[in-house]
């Protein structure tokens, strides 16, 4: 991806790189020329920030096409299992398409033993 400086906005089409490091605030800022790259992969770093499913990131994560997904976090289940639910469905929506099925099997998990 190119940016010219003189016209302030990236050059449609001009994409010349391996790997591109953004912020999750470029991705918050709808950028479109994102979304139109067919991304083999995407690693997100700090992905607990992912936990919330109707969080904007995720929202504007969905949107781009993304063969592989990598989730980089230290704290994957901070509070509830609901938040590791949001995780899951972002890595493999087919294989955890619904929450309440998920919470079902494993909302009364309380020990690791479980």
């Amino acid at each position: 991806m190119t940016f010219s400086p003189t016209q302030g906005h990236f050059i449609p089409g001009a994409y010349r790189f391996d790997a591109l490091i953004t912020t999750f605030e470029m991705i918050l800022s709808d950028c479109p020329e994102l979304r139109e790259i067919q991304w083999r992969c995407v690693i997100i770093d700090e992905a607990h920030r992912l936990k919330n499913r109707n969080c904007k990131l995720l929202e504007g994560l969905k949107l781009m096409d993304l063969e592989h997904k990598v989730l980089l976090t230290g704290t994957p289940l901070q509070n509830t299992v609901e938040e590791l639910f949001s995780l899951l469905n972002f890595l493999e929506p087919t294989q955890f398409p619904l929450e309440s099925a998920f919470l079902q099997e494993f909302g009364d998990l309380k020990t690791e033993e479980q």
